[in-house]
């Protein structure tokens, strides 16, 4: 089976991306905020242990440094920016307006350590 071209992923996406905010709550926990505004968009991990015990079940190609890189030059092309944070700080940044020696991706290699690891 032929997989999907990532600008076929991402584009629909792109369009419904007015802005706004939602809030993802697991047994009446909050787990992760998400909120989009004017061509940026924020994920806020909230529940790190949470984060950590179900990294096992995201399919392992969306862990790819290619596959973000791909998905980071099709935001940048795009002119949308995206950020994942925690309640330490930035952990990843990609899309417009982003410089960094990868690309147009940028990573907080020690934060995200304990996201990588479990």
């Amino acid at each position: 089976m032929k997989e999907p071209n990532l600008k076929n992923i991402v584009a629909p996406i792109s369009r419904s991306l007015v802005g706004g905010k939602v809030k993802i709550v697991i047994h009446n926990q909050r787990f992760v905020e998400l909120g989009f505004e004017e061509g940026k968009g924020k994920l806020t991990i909230i529940d790190e242990e949470k984060i950590v015990r179900i990294r096992k079940y995201i399919p392992k190609r969306f862990l790819k440094f290619s596959f973000i890189k791909g998905i980071a030059n099709i935001m940048k092309s795009s002119g949308y920016y995206f950020e994942v944070r925690d309640q330490t700080g930035l952990l990843v940044e990609f899309g417009s307006g982003v410089k960094s020696i990868t690309g147009d991706v940028k990573v907080k290699i020690h934060s995200i350590i304990k996201y990588l690891h479990g």
